[in-house]
């Protein structure tokens, strides 16, 4: 037994371009505000300065990167590449070479998938997210599938949302998380909904058992749908720092991820970390958040995210 609501007629619309919006780039910008100050703080204080950087201020970098989260390794190249450049050549250097390292999806891309499955730590605002991106992809007439089984407020959160966004949505009467996603999907294929977001249980990435239950819902829907029309996104939350680090590289050797879905952006100094993120495990952010409203989401640009992160620097 399942339950269900939303319309079951497919709407011929597909995804709108992504195109720069100003409303997005302002908010997206001052969300970056605390993470660039910790980043280009000490860049900023030494544009002035017209001799070879002493090591007295490369010691300064290092030790403000580090705290950016920028990550050990990708901390390391940055101080290579402007220990023998001009001060006011220092960020546009940063710049190239931070967007050299950022992986990113056409949106359009997106618009022939049937599945995003959604994983994730507690916390990391996961189901609130999958609302978020079915109603961006709206005009796919998307269906939004309730498998936190394990948290009874989850699936009530889910359909809230849904109702609220007059979106799609499933849920089934079974415990078994599994058992959910392939009811889901079996709906999904026979009423028509062009693409289906499945919100599942937060997981420990230290948890190995836990994890193994994921592996399992990747495996049902490979049964009913081919790997191209799957992806599988990482919700992380942009103030963890380095936390984020560990649970993408736990999830991508346990799971095998498709991207990242970055969100909580707003109010952190730590959002660096999705660099070290991209640089170390290869993978695009797909999605980025800046805050509550359902609107403060939306497809992630390199060249975006970097410029609003320097500002007018």
């Amino acid at each position: 037994m399942f339950g269900w609501f939303g319309s079951k007629k497919t709407p011929e619309s597909t995804v709108t371009p992504l195109v720069r919006k100003d409303s997005w780039y302002q908010r997206l910008k001052n969300s970056l505000s605390q993470t660039k100050g910790a980043l280009l703080g000490p860049f900023v204080r030494l544009l002035g300065y017209k001799d070879t950087l002493t090591s007295e201020h490369l010691l300064e970098l290092k030790k403000n990167l580090i705290r950016a989260d920028i990550g050990p390794q990708l901390t390391k190249e940055l101080i290579h590449l402007v220990q023998n450049t001009p001060a006011n050549d220092m960020i546009n250097k940063l710049k190239d070479h931070l967007l050299s390292l950022s992986l990113q999806p056409n949106p359009e891309a997106l618009k022939n998938i049937k599945v995003i499955m959604m994983v994730g730590v507690n916390g990391a605002g996961k189901t609130t997210t999958t609302a978020k991106l079915a109603n961006l992809y709206r005009d796919l007439n998307p269906l939004l599938i309730a498998a936190d089984t394990y948290r009874a407020a989850a699936i009530e959160q889910l359909q809230h949302w849904a109702k609220k966004y007059n979106l799609n949505f499933f849920s089934s009467e079974t415990t078994d998380p599994a058992a959910v996603v392939f009811q889901g999907m079996a709906h999904a294929l026979s009423v028509g909904n062009n693409i289906s977001f499945i919100d599942t249980s937060g997981r420990l990435h230290n948890n190995k058992n836990l994890i193994q239950e994921l592996v399992k819902i990747k495996r049902v829907l490979l049964k009913q749908i081919s790997s191209a029309d799957l992806r599988v996104l990482l919700v992380l939350d942009g103030s963890q720092g380095q936390n984020m680090i560990e649970q993408a590289k736990t999830f991508q050797q346990e799971l095998g991820l498709d991207g990242l879905v970055i969100t909580k952006i707003d109010g952190s100094s730590k959002a660096g970390a999705i660099f070290e993120i991209m640089r170390s495990y290869k993978l695009p952010v797909y999605f980025i958040g800046c805050g509550e409203s359902v609107d403060d989401i939306d497809h992630f640009d390199s060249k975006e995210f970097i410029d609003a992160l320097f500002g007018d620097e």
